[in-house]
């Protein structure tokens, strides 16, 4: 039987990451980000990212690697409640860019950029070439009309 590395995530360290998350929901404060809680908990983003990818199988192994029954619960618990931190930080970060974007209040630019890890877009779809073409209709004057006719003159079809 082997030990794993102890795991940075605690009962602590998922507190910090919930303070974090909550000072940035005010309306003057800027969005939270991966980024920003990063700097804050003083952990890799690599390794909050690989935490929330990860939360299924939060013991690292099938057989918990050595731990008891009530170490693996303890620790999927701080797994999943830490993953719904992360959820809600992913949310709040997306309504605050919405809301600002909306507004004026953010630079659309960036707006738009950071939005595209939420799943949104911005692209022209193209089905193909669309040609239109205007007939334009002159009506001459018999003197601006050369052949001397009346009426209608030539259809002309511009691009």
């Amino acid at each position: 039987m082997y030990a794993t590395r102890p795991t940075k995530l605690t009962d602590e360290l998922i507190e910090e990451c919930r303070k974090y998350v909550e000072s940035r929901s005010g309306m003057d404060s800027m969005p939270p980000s991966v980024a920003g809680l990063s700097v804050a908990v003083k952990v890799n983003r690599t390794t909050l990212h690989n935490w929330r990818a990860d939360y299924t199988n939060a013991s690292g192994d099938e057989n918990g690697c050595g731990m008891t029954e009530d170490e693996l619960k303890a620790k999927k618990e701080r797994w999943v409640e830490f993953c719904n931190i992360f959820d809600d930080l992913q949310a709040r970060q997306e309504e605050k860019l919405l809301d600002g974007g909306l507004s004026n209040s953010y630079n659309s630019t960036i707006t738009k950029l950071i939005l595209t890890k939420h799943g949104y877009t911005d692209r022209v779809e193209n089905s193909g070439e669309q040609v239109i073409r205007q007939t334009v209709i002159n009506r001459f004057t018999p003197d601006q009309d050369e052949g001397g006719d009346e009426g209608v003159g030539p259809a002309q079809i511009s691009g």
